[in-house]
């Protein structure tokens, strides 16, 4: 991505200008985000790293998800992680969103 190169600041105005005039209901941005998951993270998710997550939750490890994205652009992902985690039947937190 373009925008990892230059500073966090100057990426924010160029991410801000892009989607200038654009929607901002909570539905808009639902699917916005959604498109954004299955484009470019879905294939993303490698099977050995939630495998892993899974060892960690099943030895008692509290799993956190931090990211610099804004909060509704990773909910997808999120949502996903959470389902995975729940089939080893270890407790998941919903998500403050």
């Amino acid at each position: 991505m373009y925008g990892t190169t230059l500073s966090r600041s100057t990426f924010n105005a160029l991410f801000a200008r892009d989607f200038r005039g654009m929607s901002a209901t909570r539905a808009s941005k639902k699917k916005m985000a959604q498109i954004v998951y299955d484009k470019y993270m879905h294939d993303r998710v490698f099977p050995n790293a939630v495998a892993h997550v899974n060892a960690l939750k099943e030895e008692d490890y509290k799993i956190v998800l931090v990211t610099g994205s804004l909060d509704f652009m990773i909910e997808p992902l999120a949502r996903v992680l959470r389902r995975v985690l729940s089939r080893t039947g270890s407790h998941t937190t919903p998500s403050p969103w």
